[in-house]
């Protein structure tokens, strides 16, 4: 067995040499290339990572099977965020909240930021963006794939069999629907019986959440009323929130190959460009730089220079 085998067995096994077993069976079951495995494997892309391919990876399939079998669990971000504010400035870091007013910029290098606060222009080493190029910085992280967004949704659900699914995670999807514009949505029933969602939508130049408010309901609708029949549509529209979502998926649709492997490192790194040009001294560390194996894979990729 070669090196690189060996290493993604002991990534997801350690020791456990009976579930190796499980791993197999699994993998060949994927590479049947069957219409029911495409969608299996695309749904378990959406729910569990944020880069979504038609290229089978063993590394990415066995992580997959290990997030099903795998315990969730719901993070305390508060409580995280107050202890990893304590240990940074414990170690000698310092916080600050402020806008960024302006980046200068000198021979293609990041030179200042200019706050709105009193400290005014800082010079900087090396500055790391994390987040989304939504508005205000005119930098791009440059990618093939397609960028899927998403809209949340909640309304209050009222319906008998509501209780059985509080917790769960249910996730709408078919044939019809992978690799167009509206791909997939998520609905999660919380403690008080309100629904909420996570609607996907591909993000083409110009495009706006609110512009797909309308079709997100109906989608929402119709797709929870095969799981809760009865659903009155008019007080399912009447009661109905949108926001904007934090989630992205990128879609990278590829031929297929016959390695059926992709690189657990993004080939892109965290370079950051300015009408075209790679600007020094600025790294992104943003959701696009992560591919699959969840947290593990997104650590690797923004420490990977």
């Amino acid at each position: 067995m070669d090196e690189k085998k060996l290493d993604e067995k002991r990534l997801f096994l350690g020791e456990s040499e009976p579930l190796e077993s499980v791993f197999k069976r699994f993998l060949k079951y994927f590479e049947s290339d069957q219409l029911v495995t495409n969608q299996l494997h695309y749904i378990l892309q959406a729910l569990f990572q944020t880069l979504i391919s038609n290229v089978l990876s063993e590394t990415e399939s066995r992580y997959l099977l290990a997030a099903i079998l795998s315990p969730r669990y719901r993070i305390d971000t508060k409580r995280l965020e107050e202890e990893l504010m304590f240990s940074y400035k414990s170690m000698g870091g310092k916080s600050k909240k402020a806008k960024i007013q302006r980046f200068e910029i000198y021979k293609n290098s990041l030179e200042y930021i200019l706050l709105d606060s009193f400290e005014g222009a800082i010079k900087t080493d090396k500055v790391y963006l994390f987040g989304h190029f939504e508005q205000g910085p005119q930098f791009e992280y440059r990618h093939e794939s397609t960028l899927y967004k998403s809209i949340t949704v909640s309304c209050p659900l009222d319906h008998k069999f509501a209780e059985r699914f509080v917790g769960k995670r249910i996730i709408f999807s078919s044939a019809d629907r992978m690799g167009t514009d509206f791909p997939h949505w998520e609905v999660v029933i919380d403690e008080k019986h309100v629904a909420r969602a996570f609607y996907v939508y591909a993000n083409y130049e110009g495009a706006k959440p609110s512009f797909y408010y309308k079709k997100a309901s109906d989608d929402l609708y119709h797709s929870l009323n095969t799981v809760f029949p009865g659903l009155d549509q008019t007080d399912w529209e009447s009661q109905i929130e949108f926001n904007k979502g934090h989630d992205v998926w990128l879609e990278k649709i590829e031929e297929k190959v016959d390695s059926k492997r992709q690189a657990i490192k993004s080939e892109l790194g965290g370079q950051c460009y300015q009408n075209g040009v790679p600007v020094k001294k600025l790294v992104y560390c943003g959701p696009l730089r992560s591919r699959f194996l969840g947290l593990f894979g997104y650590l690797l990729n923004i420490f990977n220079h």
